[in-house]
């Protein structure tokens, strides 16, 4: 794939590597900016589900929500609240037809890869980055100290050693040149790259908490029963487990 303008159609920088065997299928930037949110979602959710069911074991809630803004939960209205503190992107209301709000991350913590920022100025610097994370020492596809044969995981140590060393594995000079180049386009034109959504995205939490028994005991308690139906054994003994020798609230 490669990305073209929405405005022209044409490819966005890269018309020189359209070729057959090289870039072949355009696709708009701004459908494959919309693309890579819908992607990354699945995690999210694979994320949140592991959380409630990691906090049905500890005898915890989970409350899982959806239904807000995320920009104003990080930071980005700080003239309503003043959020989580992550840093914004100063954009071109002339280059930024969608309004997109663009965050930075959180220096330090949570850095968005987008560019120009002070992590990544440049389209050679992003593309350096994620170069780098691939294939550094140490690395999922170093030939040194290769993370995978380091960790028996997750193919038998010749196959993995195969993989290393196959061309295909490895981001071709042509890739690199043709991804720099659409970058400076999108930043050209529209300010910043990703230009259409932000790389920091923040929509769907599960917020871990103790559970109030007392509301259970007083609303979801049936049929003469001692105890709600609702509560595990769990929830019963979270603090007789995980918090000795502080007095448990919802003892009796």
């Amino acid at each position: 794939m490669y990305l073209t303008d929405p405005d022209t159609g044409e490819p966005a920088g890269c018309k020189e590597w359209v070729k057959p065997g090289m870039l072949e299928m355009g696709v708009p930037a701004t459908t494959y900016d919309e693309l890579l949110v819908l992607v990354h979602g699945h995690q999210v959710g694979c994320l949140v589900n592991n959380i409630r069911l990691a906090c049905e074991a500890l005898g915890l809630g989970a409350w899982v929500f959806c239904g807000f803004v995320d920009e104003l939960i990080l930071g980005g209205i700080p003239s309503i609240a003043k959020g989580l503190g992550f840093k914004y992107l100063e954009r071109d209301p002339n280059k930024n037809p969608t309004k997109t709000m663009t965050s930075l991350g959180l220096p330090g913590i949570k850095e968005a890869c987008v560019t120009p920022s002070p992590q990544f100025p440049t389209a050679k610097a992003i593309c350096d980055y994620v170069c780098d994370i691939r294939y550094r020492r140490g690395s999922i596809f170093a030939r040194q100290d290769n993370w995978a044969l380091r960790n028996k995981a997750p193919y038998k140590p010749d196959v993995m050693k195969q993989l290393i060393e196959h061309p295909r594995v490895h981001i071709a000079d042509w890739v690199r040149e043709a991804a720099e180049a659409t970058i400076e386009y999108i930043v050209n034109k529209w300010g910043c790259a990703p230009a259409f959504t932000n790389p920091i995205q923040a929509q769907f939490t599960a917020q871990t908490h103790h559970v109030d028994v007392d509301y259970y005991r007083k609303f979801y308690t049936t049929n003469g029963g001692d105890e709600p139906y609702s509560m595990t054994p769990q929830v019963f003994e979270h603090f007789k487990r995980y918090h000795k020798g502080e007095p448990d609230p919802y003892a009796r």
